[in-house]
């Protein structure tokens, strides 16, 4: 009986210390892929909006902001590009009435401002949308279990090209996309644009919001690589540019990722990682 104890114990020790060890190689794998860093700052988007300022200084600059939310993106965007044309774009009207109030009067006579009620997609017309209003920053068209309190909304989406064209828009400079798993649609929906090679830098996200789409990393490549652009995730130090590995990069750990034209070789290079 001492025995038979003695081995429980033993075993019990030995997966409670295999547990701790798979808890702080998890804590290692979320810092090693910049896992869920959502802070400015510090996980290179402030560092790709310096570079991007930089690179663009003294010229006009066009700038798509796809799911605004409440607008701190774009806050930024107008704070950092003294003449820029700035579209925002919210899905849900609640959290629309917020980007309202944040962004109107910030322009002044060298940047113009569009809010649009609507989000854009790969096809026009209406959708229901998962509103989360104690925390609205989650609102997504694919249902995302989040466990928390879910109001259906029935919202307007339009394709990114119909847009354009009424807009009379010839160029991109930067088109950031943050849908909640809805990423890869709102750029099949810009086909047009992107075929054209008119959209120099876009910024999307991938991970487990992809999931209940049914989204892999590599439907991003396989649209973007054959228009001729170069993808690589966002880490706080630069963006890793590479080819797409199905086994290295299907990971679904939340992130940014970058995606330039290929001739633009200086900002590309600019962005990289120096390692």
């Amino acid at each position: 009986m001492r025995a038979l104890w003695d081995r429980f114990v033993n075993q019990t020790s030995r997966y409670s210390l295999m547990r701790r060890i798979a808890r702080n190689a998890d804590r290692f794998l979320k810092h090693f892929w910049n896992e869920s860093n959502w802070e400015f700052a510090r996980n290179g988007e402030g560092r790709v909006v310096r570079i991007l300022a930089e690179a663009w200084a003294g010229d006009p600059v066009r700038v798509f902001d796809v799911g605004a939310n409440r607008g701190e993106w774009s806050s930024i965007i107008l704070e950092r590009f003294p003449e820029v044309d700035l579209h925002s774009f919210e899905i849900v009207p609640d959290t629309f009435a917020r980007l309202e109030k944040a962004l109107v009067g910030k322009s002044d006579g060298m940047q113009k401002v569009h809010l649009n009620l609507l989000g854009l997609s790969d096809r026009d017309g209406e959708i229901e949308v998962s509103y989360f209003p104690d925390v609205d920053n989650g609102s997504s068209i694919a249902p995302l279990p989040h466990g928390i309190r879910t109001e259906q909304r029935t919202a307007r989406i339009r394709k990114g090209d119909t847009y354009i064209v009424e807009l009379v828009i010839n160029q991109i400079d930067f088109l950031k996309v943050d849908t909640e798993g809805h990423d890869l649609f709102v750029l099949r929906g810009m086909t047009q644009m992107l075929e054209s090679g008119a959209v120099s830098c876009i910024q999307f996200e991938y991970g487990h919001v992809c999931v209940p789409a049914r989204v892999f990393l590599g439907d991003f490549y396989a649209l973007l690589e054959p228009l001729g652009y170069k993808i690589g995730r966002l880490f706080p130090d630069g963006v890793a540019f590479k080819d797409y590995s199905l086994f290295h990069d299907e990971h679904f750990r939340a992130g940014n990722y970058i995606a330039v034209r290929s001739e633009l070789k200086n900002l590309i290079r600019a962005l990289s990682r120096s390692n």
